[in-house]
């Protein structure tokens, strides 16, 4: 649900996309209707188009996720104050008029997540990236869990992936590259598009390098039976070559992947 109704007759957008509410607002009950428009959570501005038949007093809260730390306000065009509420909410309260254009821009900053065995994640604004590997799907059948008919699949990997973060996590800005496409995102609705999950408009070179012996494991009692290993003991498992780029994409646009990688010393 991306728009819920609050307490005091108004209005609360708690999850952004493109999206249209029609709702009765304000002490009088008026009917108005707000059209979402936005690229969130490939971009970082959020649009409010508001119609009603005439001016309509209400309070129209936004929600400010967690990581964002600046988000900046417009009302038809000029900046005003984005202050959030102790629930994390940014409130306006004022009479609304016709074709008024509300606009949220939500700052996104690329951050580092620690993992136990020195494993290291990357995300921007609301997205965890990751490093997407080419699968092969094969496809199994397991007495009890599965038939012919309805096999299980097993999905091996054919491209390289055994490979670390090596990046200094205080200088993430000038070593973690963004390229965003040129232009709108393209969305699966409506009609024949891009799936911009599965064309993802922004992804992050980052610098990795390989390691040595960081492999797949093996069921012992069925050698053909891979598994994904944990992350490597660097004092065994030692990196290897010079330090390349790797483009990492939305985890939600990958099936076979890498996200929590180990860190390792350029």
């Amino acid at each position: 649900r991306m728009w819920m109704k609050t307490g005091d007759g108004g209005l609360a957008a708690v999850l952004y996309g493109p999206s249209t509410v029609t709702a009765r607002v304000g002490d009088g009950g008026s009917l108005v209707r707000i059209v979402q428009t936005t690229d969130y959570p490939f971009r970082e501005r959020i649009e409010f188009n508001i119609s009603a038949e005439r001016p309509v007093a209400f309070p129209l809260a936004l929600r400010v996720p967690g990581w964002c730390s600046a988000p900046r306000l417009e009302v038809n065009g000029k900046p005003v104050p984005a202050v959030r509420d102790d629930k994390g909410f940014i409130v306006l309260r004022r009479t609304f008029t016709p074709g008024e254009r509300i606009a949220m821009t939500l700052p996104m900053k690329l951050a580092v997540t620690h993992w136990p065995q020195n494993g290291i994640g990357i995300e921007r604004g609301p997205i965890v990236y990751s490093l997407p590997i080419k699968e092969q799907w094969t496809p199994r059948v397991e007495p009890t869990f599965s038939t012919e008919e309805f096999p299980g699949w097993e999905a091996t990997p054919v491209s390289d992936w055994n490979y670390g973060l090596a990046l200094d996590p205080e200088k993430l800005e000038s070593e973690v590259h963004v390229k965003n496409s040129p232009g709108p995102v393209p969305g699966p609705i409506p009609g024949p598009s891009i799936d911009p999950w599965e064309n993802p408009p922004v992804t992050l070179s980052v610098p990795v390098r390989k390691i040595e012996g960081w492999v797949l494991q093996s069921n012992p009692d069925q050698p053909e039976q891979k598994f994904t290993p944990p992350l490597p003991d660097l004092s065994l498992n030692r990196p290897a070559g010079e330090v390349e780029r790797v483009a990492l994409v939305p985890n939600g646009s990958t099936q076979l992947r890498l996200t929590v990688f180990p860190a390792v010393p350029r």
